[in-house]
């Protein structure tokens, strides 16, 4: 008992310490923010008019400035238009020395005040600044809009040179009745962005596209007039491995590995079925038969279920060739083979490092790889009973041995025969 009761006692003599402490603490905090708020204090001298410094970019204004040496400031200030009755304001803290003036859709001259801001809320009186900001990018990009025909659908690409984040927003009259029906809105946001939109019919269609801004500046609408082609899935209950010397097929022990997994349908469950081959050198081809002769427009990857975008098994860099005899040969380059697409594999997010969304994606949608005429091939819908897929790269590129690991391809096309 006599121990318990000086615990307490111990205890207790430090509780008044405690509070002196924080009591003290307290007093200090309220003095200090009693100064900080000091309502008597003036307003802070205006910015020097002949430090400021303006630079212009699509859209946007850049001021920069000399801080002015006052010890109330607080942060700067801009007021300005960036169309009759659109206002706006900008900040910045006395630690910066910029601010940007973001949202002008047409170039031409803006007038800006800029005021100093105190730490009690007065401002100085107003600097006037003019600006000379240029278009919005929206107008650049949408005249250098082009529309193409694909299979199933339409592809889009424009240039984008401010690297701005724009959204497209894509209607169709896909009804043919003369009213245009919204799509779907893409955000984009590289230098040369593309999109694209599938499962349409292969009718002539009437498409209308315009963009925005990030601040809900608007482009006048474009309008295209394009015929998608007809495009089909491959039927995969004709396919067979196709053995080949030079090539991989072989996989590891389990039958859930097999090679004929990749044409079984199966994309979603834990460890679910899926290609994977013993370590070898790369790159490393294999060969399926199609068993049906077809014109190829789109290449699916589904990632293996516990494997998206892994580094030492999920392939990053591809090749497909097709032939169109009936017993092609091993020889890849100058014999019965024909090189159709280079491939890459991509993070939808554009982030270094897949997200949930992006592992989804992969695993059950399926990465799309168009096949597209390049300079490099310049045609590259042959038609095809054989496909061959080369694997360069896996996505951890400095590999040189590797596995191959796929959870399932789909094609599509048209079936000719």
């Amino acid at each position: 008992m006599t121990i318990i009761m000086r615990y307490r006692i111990t205890n207790l003599g430090f509780v008044p310490v405690m509070l002196v402490l924080v009591i003290t603490l307290f007093a200090c905090s309220e003095e200090e923010r009693l100064t900080y708020l000091d309502q008597d204090a003036p307003a802070p001298v205006p910015v020097d008019i002949n430090t400021v410094r303006v630079e212009n970019f699509p859209g946007i204004s850049l001021l920069r400035y000399q801080l002015p040496k006052d010890d109330n400031l607080l942060s700067v200030k801009a007021v300005y238009q960036t169309a009759p009755g659109m206002m706006c304001e900008a900040k910045a803290s006395r630690y910066v020395d910029s601010l940007l003036l973001e949202g002008y859709a047409q170039a031409g001259d803006y007038q800006v005040q800029l005021y100093s801001v105190g730490k009690n809320g007065k401002e100085s009186q107003a600097v006037n600044i003019t600006v000379s900001p240029l278009a919005s990018p929206i107008y650049e990009a949408i005249q250098s809009l082009e529309l193409q025909d694909m299979f199933g659908g339409i592809r889009g690409k424009f240039e984008n040179p401010s690297n701005a984040l724009l959204t497209v927003v894509l209607s169709a009259d896909t009804a043919h009745t003369g009213n245009q029906t919204w799509l779907r809105s893409f955000v984009l946001g590289n230098t040369n962005p593309s999109f694209a939109y599938l499962g349409l019919s292969d009718e002539e269609t009437e498409f209308s596209v315009y963009m925005k801004d990030r601040w809900g500046n608007k482009s006048e609408a474009r309008i295209f007039t394009c015929t998608p082609m007809l495009e089909e899935p491959i039927d995969k209950q004709y396919w067979s491995k196709y053995e080949l010397e030079s090539d991989e097929t072989g996989a590891r022990e389990s039958p859930r590995y097999r090679f004929e997994c990749i044409w079984d349908g199966i994309t979603v469950g834990d460890w679910n079925y899926f290609f994977i081959s013993y370590d070898k050198p790369l790159p490393r081809t294999f060969a399926i038969k199609l068993g049906q002769r077809v014109r190829l427009s789109r290449f699916v990857m589904h990632h293996a279920y516990n494997f998206p975008y892994e580094r030492s098994f999920t392939p990053k860099k591809i090749e497909l060739y097709v032939s169109d005899s009936d017993a092609p040969g091993d020889d890849l380059f100058g014999g019965d083979w024909q090189l159709i697409a280079q491939l890459e594999s991509t993070i939808p997010s554009g982030l270094a490092e897949p997200t949930q969304e992006d592992k989804d994606h992969a695993r059950f949608d399926g990465e799309n790889m168009f096949i597209e005429s390049t300079d490099e091939i310049p045609n590259p819908y042959v038609p095809a009973k054989y496909l061959r897929v080369r694997v360069l790269k896996n996505w951890d590129e400095d590999l040189t041995e590797a596995s191959i690991a796929i959870g399932e391809i789909d094609l599509f096309g048209q079936v000719l025969e």
